[in-house]
């Protein structure tokens, strides 16, 4: 395969633009930035620019200052190869719009290249995104409704996103939203990466950590080591799957503390079947809602379990969980010790919960090792 290389010959060197960077080639795109700063002056045009369909490998590189993008890449209409784009050790700062921003999407409703409507189409390709030690903050305090990291897929495609010790803290919206309105699947891996006080800019914005947003068919499957998800002034991690797909997500020390709406929530309509499992996590102090929702509507099951968890001093009740009509509801608290299921503290290690929680259509099972379930009441989960 060809590609195109670009090494920055001196180390940190700051770049100031009067336009955009813009790469239109097909073949792949390596650049190896050396620490260097490209800065956009705050001028009507985005920092970086490509629109070629080659995949994107970016390394040691900051892209600030710009009313439109830090780093815009679209795929163009035509295309069959899956675009994989590659930020390494980068950073978008300072934005009015998305700060980093790929774009699978044609004929926007409005005419507008900045906008992507869901009633929108795209290409047969989908979209690979991979940030590693990146840092996204300030993004979308130009106007209303962009993110720190956005992608949008309207064609076939799945959106497969990845992310490693990155901070993506600070934005007007969501810190990092994926959205999938076509037939396509969403996956995210996240490890030890921040999604913190995305509330930068308009408080009349509603900002998640972190947002997916599944339509059609196809459904989600999260992957979350450590990462941690405060202070946002919307939801902090919120899976919404409308269409024929399930929800699957498995997360291990999740800290999700202190975010406005609910801490954590994940709905799932239709013919999809709703997995969550948690381990060793944090979830407290939503400031507004419940500490963590799950509600499946359509005519299949919810199948949750819990494990060594702390949800507690949150604004509603620690857990809601909602069963539709059709399907059959579990929720499983292992290791749930007595105590665990009020605002007591208790003993030893095991699943906290508020002093109440709401459980509708669902059955509820604990699994406490030696302990006899009858030391954990059911009474406990009714509002």
């Amino acid at each position: 395969m060809c590609f195109l290389i670009i090494r920055f010959a001196r180390n940190r060197v700051q770049i100031d633009l009067g336009m955009a960077i813009t790469y239109v080639g097909p073949q792949g795109l390596h650049i190896q930035g050396s620490g260097a700063l490209v800065d956009g002056g705050g001028g009507d045009f985005s920092v970086f620019v490509s629109t070629g369909g080659g995949n994107l490998a970016i390394r040691d590189l900051t892209f600030q200052h710009s009313s439109l993008y830090g780093i815009f890449v679209e795929m163009p209409s035509a295309a069959t190869d899956d675009l994989w784009v590659e930020l390494y050790d980068v950073s978008a700062l300072n934005t009015g719009l998305h700060g980093a921003y790929v774009k699978d999407c044609n004929e926007s409703a409005w005419g507008d290249p900045l906008l992507c409507d869901a009633d929108d189409t795209g290409s047969e390709a989908g979209i690979f995104l991979t940030g590693r030690t990146c840092r996204v903050e300030g993004g979308g305090t130009g106007e209303l409704d962009f993110d720190g990291v956005r992608v949008d897929e309207r064609g076939e495609g799945d959106i497969v996103a990845s992310f490693s010790h990155c901070q993506i803290d600070s934005n007007d919206v969501d810190g990092l939203e994926l959205d999938e309105a076509r037939e396509g699947d969403v996956s995210l891996k996240l490890v030890r990466s921040t999604f913190n006080e995305n509330v930068f800019y308009n408080e009349a914005d509603l900002d998640d950590g972190v947002d997916i947003d599944k339509a059609d068919e196809g459904g989600i499957d999260v992957k979350a080591i450590r990462p941690e998800i405060a202070d946002n002034l919307d939801e902090g991690l919120d899976l919404d799957e409308a269409g024929e797909g399930g929800v699957m997500a498995r997360v291990i020390a999740l800290v999700a503390n202190g975010n406005t709406d609910e801490n954590i929530k994940i709905d799932e309509e239709d013919a999809g079947s709703l997995k969550p499992r948690m381990n060793r996590s944090s979830v407290r102090g939503s400031t507004g809602a419940e500490g963590m929702q799950l509600e499946e509507v359509g005519p299949v099951d919810l199948d949750a379990k819990v494990n060594r968890s702390e949800f507690t001093n949150n604004d509603d009740v620690g857990i809601k969980a909602v069963q539709g009509d059709g399907g059959e509801g579990l929720l499983v608290l292992d290791k749930g010790l007595p105590g665990r299921l009020c605002r007591s503290p208790g003993r030893g290690r095991g699943c906290r919960t508020d002093r109440t929680a709401l459980i509708i259509g669902i059955a509820v099972r604990f699994t406490l090792g030696k302990m006899k379930p009858g030391h954990c009441s059911d009474r406990a989960f009714v509002s």
